[in-house]
């Protein structure tokens, strides 16, 4: 039987595996037959990509195809630049000004057939002005997500400039001002119709210093009905929290990340913000009052009064000290239904940890991935966990995925087997530097993964880290034959 005598229904389960962003592959096919070119022309320009360097846009020729106007259904613009470097960005604004290549893929994006177009991400710094060519492009489609990286203010530049020679002495000098901040153009262009469209939003690098851009996203936020908020402030990792903002009150969010922002009191926030009823995925990272938040909740006082929680993934890192630990053990323990958990927290004793793995049993059927990494109280030491400690978890039938940092006094990892889950796949082990710093340790770790492997027939990648200070790092490759062997990666 050749391809084309499959039934539709294959051919198109065929078509899916194939990225959208592998042109070369799609083309060909299109080109193939006519059968052929009606399943993949639609994954060819499923996805337009603008690529932008130092806000020029560099892949012109991509925007000539007519394919975008009944094809298209995503926009991405991204920068070829490395996030870090910023220091391209006065020159990047400079040439925005001669437009280089923004209006014509305005016109391109507003040129897409109305009610095709769902997705919209940028994720450039770099040219304001192309924020606002795409703005009004955007107002005519009916956006399902949008994802944007807030413009940097002229007040938050981040290039450093060559210090300029002494002026001469001078009585009453007086400096300009700086130019006011303004809001995100695309944020506040979005129409009252797309307020009611708009199902996931995400904005990245919010500055808590721009007056005005925290106004249109707190007002743009109060008219959004969303199922799907994110929100990541540049200054999370220097402890400027900025204000939750208030929500629409038809909000129902099923999926919240929150990077860098301080929880008010829970019981003014639950019903619109953390409706247990409704919250599946939980992502707070460096958020002051979390704790609280998350012990509100483990007594059942929202959405309903239930104690047992839908939530399917908790995220949770902090350096800061946690208060109220106990609190966020009592909050897992009422989750029945959890899939992946991710934690990097300080304030963790011996009971405290002991606690959350009695937690974590309340999932026992269901996690599927599970990453802890906790610190001790004060020191924010890492801490080890004894492999003991860590038994019950070789009941929880669905885990795949495991990292801890395990205690021991000598390399003996054949103390770990006993406490692996049956189907597991990934496994990160962290040790303590000092332990692994000895000699002819990468050798020792490689045969004892082995008897690892043999133990656990489905396991694949092991990454064995240096937990104190993450220096030594092997990632290593476990492949089942006839005999069980280990190789690293390079």
């Amino acid at each position: 039987m050749e391809l084309l005598d499959l039934p539709l229904l294959l051919l198109e389960e065929i078509m899916s595996h194939i990225p959208y962003d592998d042109s070369t592959t799609l083309s060909r096919l299109a080109r193939t037959s006519r059968a052929l070119y009606h399943l993949s022309v639609p994954r060819l320009y499923h996805t337009l990509q603008v690529v932008a360097t130092g806000g020029k846009v560099g892949n012109l020729e991509a925007l000539r195809s007519p394919g975008w106007k009944w094809w298209g259904r995503k926009v991405v613009v991204i920068d070829g630049e490395e996030e870090g470097d910023t220091a391209g960005s006065s020159e990047g604004e400079e040439d925005c000004v001669d437009d280089h290549g923004w209006a014509q893929v305005a016109g391109v994006v507003g040129g897409m057939e109305i009610g095709r177009l769902r997705d919209f991400k940028f994720n450039s710094r770099k040219c304001a002005l192309a924020q606002a060519a795409l703005s009004a492009a955007l107002s005519k489609h009916s956006l399902r997500t949008l994802k944007l990286t807030m413009h940097p203010s002229h007040s938050a530049a981040t290039a450093t400039p060559a210090p300029a020679p002494a002026p001469a002495p001078a009585a009453n000098l007086t400096f300009p001002p700086p130019p006011p901040s303004s809001p995100d153009p695309i944020l506040t262009c979005l129409t009252p119709a797309q307020h009611l469209t708009l199902q996931k939003l995400s904005i990245n690098h919010i500055n808590p210093d721009n007056e005005q851009e925290l106004i249109s996203m707190y007002m743009t936020l109060k008219l959004l009905p969303l199922t799907s908020l994110s929100l990541k402030s540049r200054a999370f990792t220097d402890l400027d929290y900025v204000p939750l903002p208030e929500l629409h009150p038809s909000t129902h969010l099923c999926s919240i990340k929150l990077y860098g922002f301080d929880i008010p009191p829970p019981e003014y926030c639950v019903e619109t913000f953390f409706n247990p009823t409704y919250l599946r995925k939980l992502v707070l990272w460096e958020c002051r009052g979390f704790d609280s938040l998350l012990s509100y909740l483990s007594k059942g006082v929202g959405g309903g009064g239930s104690h047992d929680q839908g939530l399917e993934e908790l995220s949770l890192y902090t350096w800061e000290d946690v208060p109220d630990i106990d609190g966020v053990i009592m909050f897992i323990a009422t989750c029945r239904k959890l899939k992946r958990v991710l934690l990097n927290l300080s304030s963790f004793t011996e009971s405290s940890m002991k606690a959350l793995i009695r937690a974590l049993g309340s999932s026992r059927g269901s996690l599927e991935s599970l990453t802890v990494q906790v610190r001790e109280p004060e020191t924010t030491r890492a801490m080890y966990y004894r492999p003991e400690w860590l038994a019950p978890l070789k009941g929880f039938t669905k885990m795949e995925g495991l990292g801890m940092n395990y205690e021991m006094k000598g390399l003996k990892l054949s103390n770990i087997t006993p406490t692996l889950p049956l189907g597991l796949r990934a496994l990160e082990i962290r040790l303590r530097g000092e332990l692994l710093a000895k000699p002819k340790t990468k050798t020792k770790v490689i045969s004892q993964t082995r008897g690892i492997g043999r133990a656990r027939g489905m396991l694949r990648d092991v990454l064995i880290n240096d937990g104190d200070y993450f220096e030594i790092s092997w990632d290593l490759k476990v492949k089942h034959g006839e005999k069980v062997s280990v190789e690293e990666l390079e």
